[in-house]
């Protein structure tokens, strides 16, 4: 079966300078009937204090997720784009939670963006692309991609007093979210194209404050059981046939109930 989008939802947070910890939770509305599940969490933070030493914890219906690969940071770690995954968990709603700490504290306000989505289909994810840095208006990556039954995804995000334009996305724009001065975090995909396939985002201006994460999933096999009626017909002679077990005679006649002879 081909990997395709199951859901996608958001959440975004405005919290004080004085936070150094919390949390921050996303209802995602999964489909109970999906099969072969892979969920993913992007997040992207904007500060004006040293990231590096924040932990985050994300949790997928109360299960810890796993980083894609490690968090791009910008802007002195001032901005942070990461993305979290969770291979085959319960398809169906779930509470999508971020927990953060260690968060240094600021006069300003920090902005907290989450996209988590579901793809059903998968039978893997395949090794993650990133990149990051140097001064453009557009980010693009690559991923090797198999037949179209595969699909490549692609998670953007940049930093403050930036946004991504609405037509900025070269495949399916599947969410994208903005908070003024904040940054802007957006989310695509596409079939994959028996070879590789680019990916690439669009922001409104120039700036080196900007990351960007991708992966190939593959198509998990088909599954399925077929009922095959069968008509079975027995035809004999109409002969007597006689047999002889060990001390006994048994006459078959044809047509008739067999006879015990002897």
């Amino acid at each position: 079966m081909p990997a395709k989008l199951d859901a996608v939802s958001v959440g975004q947070d405005l919290f004080g300078g004085g936070t150094s910890s919390g949390s921050e939770s996303v209802n995602h509305p999964g489909s109970s009937l999906a099969q072969d599940v892979a969920a993913f969490l992007a997040v992207l933070l904007t500060t004006e204090v040293d990231l590096t030493a924040a932990t985050f914890a994300p949790t997928w219906g109360g299960t810890a997720m796993s980083l894609l690969a490690a968090p791009r940071r910008w802007d002195s770690n001032k901005g942070m784009l990461a993305v979290y995954k969770l291979e085959d968990p319960p398809p169906g709603p779930r509470t999508v939670t971020l927990a953060y700490s260690g968060v240094p504290t600021e006069l300003l306000t920090r902005n907290l963006m989450l996209i988590p989505s579901t793809y059903q289909g998968v039978e893997s994810i395949g090794t993650p692309v990133d990149a990051g840095g140097g001064s453009t208006t557009s980010n693009s990556l690559t991923v090797n991609t198999g037949l179209p039954a595969h699909r490549g995804v692609s998670w953007h995000g940049v930093g403050k007093g930036r946004t991504y334009t609405k037509t900025g996305n070269n495949r399916t724009k599947r969410q994208s979210l903005a908070m003024l001065g904040g940054g802007s975090l957006l989310q695509q995909d596409a079939a994959g194209n028996n070879g590789s396939l680019t990916l690439t985002a669009t922001h409104n201006l120039a700036t080196p404050n900007w990351a960007a994460f991708a992966v190939d999933l593959a198509p998990a096999k088909v599954r399925g059981s077929v009922t095959i009626p069968l008509g079975i017909s027995l035809a004999c002679s109409g002969g007597t046939y006689r047999t002889a077990p060990p001390g006994k005679f048994w006459e078959i006649p044809a047509g008739a109930p067999i006879n015990e002879l002897a």
